[in-house]
C-alpha cells in the first residue's frame, strides 16, 4: 500500500544517502541505490531519481543515466498519483535540452514513452498520458535538433535519435494513439527531421571540401 512504501521510504533514504552522495566513489553501490529508488516509485523517490537525472545537479554520467531510466521504471510502478507523472515528465523533458549524454538522452527519452505503460489507469488518463507523452517525445526531438543546429556542427547528441526515432515511429503507428496526438507528432517532426538532412548534407560537403 502506499502508506507502507511510504515507511519504507523512510527507511531506505537514510540508508541510501551516503551512496547518492556526490563524493560516493563507490559506482557500483550508486547504481544499486537509484534502482532501488525506481522500484519503490513514491514522490519522495521521484524527487530524488530527477535531481539526480539533471546535469545541472550531477555530474557523473552514471547516476544520471541510471537515475533517468529509473524514472521510466517509476512510473510504471503504479503508485505515483497523475498529477505527479505528467509533473515528473515535464522536468525530466527539461532536462533533455542541457544533457551534453547522448546515451543519457536516449534513456530519458525511454523514460517519457515509459509513461504509456502507467498501469491502473482509465481510458481517460491513459489517453492524456499518451499525448502528453509523445509531445514531449517529440517536442525532445525538435528542441534538440535546434540545439545542435546553433552549435554549427552536428556533435555526439544526435546518436541518441538513432534510438529516440524508431521508438517514436513505432508510438505513431499504435492503434489506440489518440488521432490528433499522432497528427500534431507528424506535423511537428517534418520541420526539425528536414534540418538535421540539411545539416548532414552541409557537413559531408564541408568534410569534402577539406579533404580537396
Amino acid at each position: 500500500s502506499p502508506y507502507v512504501r511510504s515507511l519504507y521510504c523512510s527507511g531506505v533514504m537514510e540508508g541510501l544517502e551516503p551512496l547518492l552522495d556526490p563524493n560516493n566513489t563507490n559506482e557500483m553501490g550508486l547504481v544499486n541505490a537509484l534502482q532501488v529508488l525506481s522500484v519503490i516509485g513514491t514522490e519522495q523517490t521521484s524527487r530524488v531519481l530527477l535531481n539526480t537525472a539533471d546535469s545541472e545537479d550531477e555530474e557523473r554520467d552514471s547516476a544520471r543515466l541510471w537515475a533517468s531510466i529509473g524514472i521510466g521504471k517509476s512510473f510504471t510502478v503504479g503508485v505515483l498519483p497523475l498529477r505527479r507523472i505528467k509533473s515528473d515528465a515535464n522536468l525530466l523533458s527539461n532536462c533533455i535540452d542541457r544533457e551534453p549524454s547522448w546515451y543519457v538522452i536516449a534513456e530519458q527519452f525511454s523514460a517519457l514513452a515509459a509513461m504509456q505503460q502507467t498501469p491502473n489507469l482509465d481510458a481517460r488518463q491513459r489517453e492524456e498520458l499518451g499525448s502528453l507523452s509523445l509531445k514531449l517525445q517529440t517536442d525532445g526531438v525538435a528542441s534538440l535538433i535546434d540545439s545542435v543546429r546553433k552549435t554549427g556542427t552536428i556533435d555526439e547528441r544526435v546518436l541518441a535519435l538513432s534510438v529516440v526515432l524508431p521508438s517514436i515511429r513505432i508510438q505513431l503507428i499504435d492503434p489506440d494513439l489518440d488521432r490528433d496526438a499522432r497528427d500534431k507528432s507528424q506535423t511537428a517532426l517534418v520541420l526539425p527531421l528536414s534540418d538535421l538532412v540539411a545539416m548532414a548534407v552541409e557537413q559531408a560537403e564541408a568534410v569534402k571540401d577539406n579533404e580537396m
